[in-house]
């Protein structure tokens, strides 16, 4: 099988499907990481944007497009490449940070970084006009993260979530600094996210001490 994992920074994951036998291939737009990934991993990167990329004949059993989509300019455009570079069976998996999760911290909504935002929603009815159906609809926490099928073309169907929108702007405007503070919920999640915090650190410090060095800039 063959992957394409577009937005693949150190291409890490590129490393891990390689030694389980996959062809990879990666598009990363910061040069730095390409060349950290040629340096580090022996992995040749394409680092350009998603459009200029030419891979001739060659298609992909699975693309992957990990926290990559929100940095894009024109979303639907790059889902309607990705169609065309899937073979007929193909899948494409797209992970998001999610809007519509009720436990974000209000002031945190959106990111400096990200030039578009998703829910679950918006994502399966994007997908669907790009020409693609989710294997499963259930949405995640703070992350959308979806497995595709490629479909032969759009689908005509695709406004699935008619009243989305009204009932979008009617929780928004319920998730209120005060509403979150008062929220149990949100406080139980501070023991996870002191042991995430923990752990992360742990693995960073191992990997500065005898590990690849820290991927330069471009």
């Amino acid at each position: 099988m063959r992957i394409l994992d577009v937005g693949a920074g150190g291409g890490e994951f590129l490393v891990a499907a390689r030694r389980r036998g996959f062809e990879v291939d990666g598009i990363e737009p910061s040069l730095g990481y390409a060349r950290y990934c040629q340096r580090v991993y022996g992995i040749a990167m394409q680092s350009a944007p998603l459009a200029d990329v030419d891979f001739g004949d060659k298609k992909f059993d699975l693309v992957t497009s990990n926290h990559s989509l929100e940095h894009m300019r024109d979303p639907l455009a790059a889902l309607r490449r990705l169609h065309d570079l899937l073979k007929p069976d193909g899948h494409l998996y797209v992970s998001v940070p999610n809007l519509g999760d009720p436990n974000i911290w209000p002031i945190r909504y959106f990111h400096a970084g990200h030039l578009h935002s998703f829910t679950h929603e918006t994502l399966v009815m994007m997908g669907a006009k790009a020409g693609f159906a989710p294997l499963d609809q259930q949405p995640f926490g703070t992350e959308t993260s979806l497995i595709f099928r490629r479909l032969p073309a759009p689908d005509p169907n695709r406004f699935r979530f008619p009243d989305y929108a009204e009932q979008a702007e009617i929780a928004w405007r319920r998730r209120t600094i005060w509403r979150y503070l008062l929220a149990p919920r949100n406080y139980r999640r501070i023991p996870d996210r002191i042991r995430y915090f923990l752990k992360d650190n742990a693995l960073v410090t191992r990997r500065w001490l005898g590990g690849p060095a820290k991927p330069p800039s471009a």
